[in-house]
């Protein structure tokens, strides 16, 4: 996700993939579905799902 925002131009509130798999921690269903909803929006171009589906 760090990745993808990077090469997308996507601000996320996590500066490193540390702190993102910190946020995995999820502690209701908010916090996963905000997660998730910042998760897809670094899905921008037709490649960056291939890229995921292939990782």
């Amino acid at each position: 996700m760090v990745d993808l925002a990077a090469r997308n131009g996507v601000a996320l509130r996590w500066k490193t993939a540390d702190a993102l798999r910190a946020a995995y921690r999820f502690q209701n269903l908010h916090s996963f579905l905000d997660l998730d909803f910042e998760g897809c929006k670094v899905l921008v171009a037709e490649d960056d799902r291939r890229d995921v589906i292939e990782a």
